[in-house]
């Protein structure tokens, strides 16, 4: 669900020009940033990990690749 508000919000920030629903380009963009960091948080610390660290072994190993994938 967060991925797809992350995208279209990005979306409707890249392309409108400034009529969308009120709201700025930069709007937006925070809007997407927010829902990015949720993004993030839940795989740094959230249910993500708490899953990735209960199956362990190369589960938990891919998941640290993703958590450094998503950061960077």
């Amino acid at each position: 669900f967060w991925s797809t508000v992350m995208l279209v919000t990005g979306f409707f920030g890249e392309f409108n020009d400034g009529s969308a629903l009120g709201l700025g380009p930069a709007m937006w963009g925070l809007l997407s940033g927010a829902a990015y960091f949720y993004i993030a948080y839940m795989v740094w610390f959230g249910e993500v990990k708490k899953v990735a660290v209960s199956a362990g072994g190369a589960v938990l190993k891919a998941h640290n690749t993703l958590a450094w994938f998503v950061l960077v």
